[in-house]
């Protein structure tokens, strides 16, 4: 460095901070933070958590009830009720075990509903056909 100009200083410093060609193969610190292809392959801790397509595509306790499934119940247990459990009314299938299904009368009314399609589960839906 002896007899350089500032000029020609400036212009070997920066030579030196320059990478060469194996200076660029070789990952930065920047370049090691970041994922690599193979890290977005793996599933990370927050994929383990997500629903798989297997679990979307089993049927879920939001659906709506049979209908056919419900009236059967309330043709051959209707006098205890059986039905209103079936569809969410625990309390009222509760009050029909007690009572024997209203001494019949009460399973034969729901019977009645259910084959007319006007019975509604307990979330208010009415029941899939």
């Amino acid at each position: 460095m002896l007899g350089l100009t500032e000029k020609e200083k400036k212009v070997e410093q920066d030579d030196k901070n320059q990478p060469t060609q194996d200076d660029k193969n070789q990952p930065t610190q920047d370049d090691k933070n970041q994922p690599t292809q193979d890290d977005k392959n793996q599933p990370t801790q927050d994929d383990k958590n997500q629903p798989t397509q297997d679990d979307i595509s089993q049927p879920t306790q939001d659906e709506p009830k049979e209908w056919l499934v419900t009236l059967l119940l309330c043709f051959f247990l209707g006098v205890i009720g059986v039905h209103r459990f079936y569809t969410g009314h625990t309390k009222i299938g509760v009050a029909q075990v007690l009572t024997f299904g209203g001494c019949g009368i009460w399973a034969l009314i729901d019977f009645i509903m259910i084959l007319v399609g006007n019975f509604k589960d307990a979330q208010g839906r009415p029941l899939k056909k």
